[in-house]
C-alpha cells in the first residue's frame, strides 16, 4: 500500500505523521517535509512501516490540520496505495 505512492505523498504522510506524533505543529508544515526529504529518502517505506502507531499519528496530524476523519487511516492509505481518491494534505493547509 504504502509501497504503491509517489515519493511526494510519501513525504507528505511522513510530515503528517510526525505533526500527529507532536514533533511539528500545523504551521511547520513546509519544514516537516523538508526534514522528511532530507532524512528518509529511500527508505521512507521501511521507516513508515516500522511505525507501530502510525494509524494514530496520521489520524491526529489529519485532525491538527483541519480534516475531518470519518475512515481509519488505514482505508485512506489503502485507498490511496490502490489509485483511489488522492489525499494532499498540503491541500488542507491552504483552505
Amino acid at each position: 500500500m504504502i509501497d504503491t505512492l509517489n515519493e511526494d505523498e510519501v513525504i507528505e504522510l511522513i510530515a503528517l505523521a510526525w505533526i500527529g506524533r507532536g514533533d511539528f505543529e500545523r504551521s511547520d508544515w513546509e519544514e516537516a517535509k523538508a526534514l522528511a526529504e532530507e532524512r528518509h529518502g529511500r527508505r521512507s517505506f521501511s521507516y513508515l512501516a516500522g511505525m507501530p502507531a502510525l494509524g494514530d499519528y496520521l489520524e491526529e496530524g489529519l485532525a491538527a490540520i483541519g480534516h475531518s476523519v470519518t475512515r481509519k487511516p488505514r482505508r485512506i492509505i489503502s485507498r490511496l496505495g490502490r489509485g483511489g481518491t488522492t489525499f494532499r494534505p498540503a491541500e488542507c493547509l491552504q483552505a
